[in-house]
């Protein structure tokens, strides 16, 4: 995308976004290597680095942009161009979710068949092993 616009940083947000990266990662990695030491529920504290870090993204992101300014050059106009648009800004955010919502139904759903023939084949494996 080609503009004349100016983009400036508010110093602050750029700072909170830089700590809360700090601190989202910091407490990921406390939570697998302190708090993760007791080998019971594995599922559940990976879920909950999993928020924890993808939360510190988000978080991260979102307070950089409040943070950020563009200003037009002085005498110059926005124009919106949504009309010349074959698809409405709505329809595309939903097709774009729906399409992430997809690739992430699909992953998880081969982790998952991946992870079963694995345990299906190390049973196996271990019943020949007892058998011999």
């Amino acid at each position: 995308m080609k503009t004349e616009m100016s983009m400036h940083h508010h110093p602050f947000f750029v700072c909170l976004s830089i700590a809360i990266s700090f601190f989202a990662s910091f407490l990921t990695l406390f939570i697998l290597f302190v708090a993760c030491r007791v080998k019971n529920d594995q599922f559940l504290k990976k879920a909950v680095r999993s928020v924890v870090l993808g939360g510190g993204i988000a978080a991260m992101h979102y307070i950089s942009m409040k943070g950020t300014l563009f200003q037009l050059p002085y005498g110059q106009e926005i124009m919106r161009a949504e009309s010349a648009s074959l698809i409405s800004v709505n329809s595309l955010a939903y097709i774009l979710a729906f399409i992430t919502m997809a690739i992430l139904i699909m992953t998880n759903v081969i982790a998952y068949l991946e992870r079963r023939e694995v345990l299906r084949k190390k049973k196996t494996l271990l019943k020949l092993i007892t058998n011999v």
